[in-house]
């Protein structure tokens, strides 16, 4: 059975193979979703939107929210990490 983690991996890897796909994705991601076997609740509002050379997206839980507060995703850092010219590797607070 695959999770609801490597569902989206597949999703994201069909849509980087097929513009028309990511097209639709984009528009209206919760039938996709859906078909890629992840479950959005009734009411809940999926937005896409996509990062590239000159833009990073950071995703804030609200108040209320029932998800848990975290850090930032290692991905949200690498992105811009990424944006920014910074290696990963470099520590700029030493």
């Amino acid at each position: 059975m695959i999770n609801q983690r490597e569902a989206l991996g597949k999703l994201f890897e069909a849509c980087w193979k097929d513009e028309a796909l990511k097209a639709r994705f984009m528009s209206d991601p919760k039938p996709l979703l859906t078909e890629y076997g992840i479950n959005v609740p009734e009411g809940v509002e999926v937005k896409i939107v996509e990062n590239d050379e000159n833009t990073v997206h950071i995703t804030s839980h609200g108040q209320g929210s029932q998800a848990r507060l975290n850090s930032p995703r290692p991905s949200d850092i690498q992105d811009l990490e990424r944006t920014n010219g910074v290696n990963k590797d470099h520590d700029s607070r030493k």
